[in-house]
């Protein structure tokens, strides 16, 4: 699902496959808004899958939850961007080591202009973002995203089982205090697939 424009964007996708006891369940929501001298952000991607018959049996979950906005800024302009990025997982069995991060990119006239990333981390399962500053004159791309995969199996016969729950999410606002032109190339998005 894509946004249409600039408004306010509220979707949420949602996949739930089962077999038996088996079964994958993936899903993705965003909240985000583009006003003048702010921008709203906030999304998320989960997946939860399970695994428990005897042989050769496979459950491979993804869901994303994008948003990106480009904008001009044509004097220096002051901005603040505050909230927090996580990730959380848990697992029984050999599940494989999870894809799981939630990020933000700012790119100035194509060049990186601040970058934030959680990957998944036990021991850290969130942060807080807090960044000031004056941009520059130029074109300006603000990317914020979650992403979360993994699979689940029985790869061999009078396997114990598998399952795991993962999500991924941010909570991003944006600030400016002049206001600026948005490209038409600003979207946000929700994913989610399985097989």
């Amino acid at each position: 699902i894509s946004a249409p424009d600039f408004g306010l964007f509220e979707e949420e996708i949602s996949v739930d496959l089962t077999f038996g006891v088996d079964g994958c369940l993936v899903s993705s929501t965003q909240d985000s808004e583009i006003q003048t001298g702010h921008f709203s952000i906030h999304g998320s991607a989960a997946v939860s899958a399970i695994c428990y018959v005897e042989w050769l049996s496979v459950c491979h979950g993804r869901a994303d939850s994008d948003f990106e906005v480009q904008f001009e800024v044509s004097t220096p302009t002051s901005f603040s961007l505050i909230g927090s990025l996580a990730n959380t997982f848990t697992g029984e069995g050999t599940v494989a080591i999870p894809e799981i991060i939630s990020s933000l990119r700012l790119d100035r006239d194509g060049a990186p202009y601040l970058s934030i990333s959680l990957p998944y981390d036990q021991q850290v399962p969130e942060i807080s973002v807090s960044e000031v500053g004056i941009l520059q004159p130029g074109t300006y791309t603000l990317t914020v995203n979650a992403s979360t995969a993994f699979q689940v199996g029985c790869p061999w016969y009078d396997c114990p089982g598998e399952a795991g729950n993962g999500s991924s999410s941010f909570d991003i606002d944006f600030f400016m205090e002049t206001p600026v032109a948005i490209d038409e190339m600003a979207w946000g998005q929700v994913k989610a697939m399985f097989r």
